[in-house]
């Protein structure tokens, strides 16, 4: 955004006149002050190797979860449900619900393309993180159904002197929702955390060279990296599958934005700004060019939202899980055995198996299967097993195996 038109976001740098400035991250300043210092050095390599060379990196695969479900928490007989929707759909609440607690995070924008100054080699401008809401709730007060709207993120631009399309908003019912990220703007909610893409390499002020900038970090990893030049901005990191089972939720990282075009006579065109990663990660500005050829590079495409919901469960119905069945052994040896079973079921959740052998209890499983050891060789036992759910009511115990090690 430039002055005097509105203010800069909260933490922002004003670099420039007041007429032609521009608002910057901390990022983007040390990437200025940087280039003044390396302009003339790599000038110089460029002189002697007639380009220079592309920073190596591999780009970061920008991908996002399927819709899902995760028991990622037990204890005190509470389990914690974390449902995962990464495209729109329907929630339905589970028996036991008793808090509720959605974190809606909305689409971002994309990478600009030659957007400030209209000049030569001018920088595409880095897009804006989508809002990220969160709400807690009495699952009483939250209906059995709600439908789950997530906003897709912002395409880069690809046409010269403009900013990348606006992210969309994302929703959960009516009780929470976070606006999409504008062309020039932040997404709205109720949590401030705020990302931008990497600015382009390019002329800042019409005078002065400055590398790509990183995008923005996310919510737990490092932005993007600008590109070298007539490099693209390397991609934001999404946020994985092992760190949704961990309980760690939040944005992914923002698009680096793409390094400055070669000129002649080694043309080549500015790098396309980096992609943002899932969810709510913003796309880097492209590369700045000379009108003509080369060309500018496009901006990266803004990441879509994601809706989170954590559901607590408690049981205090009383009633217990069905037994478990079809209980087996296979892997039989002279001092263990590894016995699994058909998973029980309940009208809450199962929390664990018990293993007993020979009417004694000998360990426990998350899982329906568990390994015996400390047998005796060519020994017959009665393996049974029973299912406890969350209210600690146990199931009646399986029908018994006869399992006899080798002797």
């Amino acid at each position: 955004m430039s002055y005097p038109v509105g203010g800069a976001p909260s933490g922002a740098f004003r670099i420039g006149t007041v007429k032609e400035s521009q608002d910057y991250t901390e990022d983007s300043v040390k990437g200025i002050i940087r280039a003044r210092n390396i302009g003339p050095w790599e000038g110089a390599q460029s002189a002697v190797a007639g380009e220079l060379a592309p920073r190596g990196f591999v780009n970061r695969e920008v991908v996002r979860l399927d819709n899902r479900i995760d028991q990622i928490v037990y204890g005190d007989n509470v389990l914690t449900q974390l449902y995962t929707f990464s495209e729109s759909g329907v929630w339905e609440k589970p028996p036991g619900a008793k808090k509720i607690v959605v974190n809606v995070l909305a689409g971002s924008s994309g990478g600009g393309k030659t957007t400030y100054p209209s000049d030569n080699y001018s920088p595409g401008q880095g897009g804006f993180s989508g809002g990220w809401s969160r709400g807690e709730f009495d699952a009483a007060n939250v209906p059995d159904v709600v439908t789950v709207t997530v906003g897709v993120g912002g395409a880069g631009a690809t046409t010269v002197d403009t900013n990348g399309a606006a992210g969309q908003g994302s929703s959960f019912g009516t009780l929470v929702s976070a606006g999409g990220a504008g062309s020039t703007a932040y997404g709205t909610g109720n949590i401030t955390f705020r990302m931008r893409g990497g600015l382009g390499g390019g002329n800042i002020n019409a005078e002065e060279w400055a590398a790509a900038s990183p995008g923005s970090d996310g919510s737990y990893q490092a932005g993007g990296r600008g590109g070298a030049r007539a490099t693209n901005g390397e991609n934001g990191a999404s946020i994985s599958i092992e760190m949704v089972q961990a309980g760690q939720i939040g944005m992914g990282s923002s698009g680096g934005g793409g390094g400055q075009a070669l000129g002649f006579p080694t043309a080549a065109n500015g790098g396309r700004g980096g992609h943002g990663g899932w969810p709510s990660g913003a796309g880097g500005g492209g590369g700045g060019a000379i009108s003509g050829s080369p060309s500018a590079g496009n901006g990266g495409n803004g990441a879509v939202g994601a809706v989170w919901v954590e559901v607590y469960l408690e049981d205090t119905a009383g009633i217990a899980p069905s037994a478990p069945t079809n209980v087996a052994a296979s892997n039989v040896t002279q001092v263990s055995a590894t016995v699994s079973w058909t998973a029980s079921t309940d009208d809450i959740a199962v929390l664990r198996y018990e293993i007993l052998r020979d009417g004694t209890q000998v360990g426990s499983s998350s899982t329906p299967t568990f390994e015996l050891t400390g047998l005796n060789a060519g020994t017959t036992y009665q393996i049974t097993v029973r299912a406890v759910d969350l209210g600690s009511n146990k199931s009646p115990e399986s029908t018994p195996l006869s399992l006899t090690t080798l002797a």
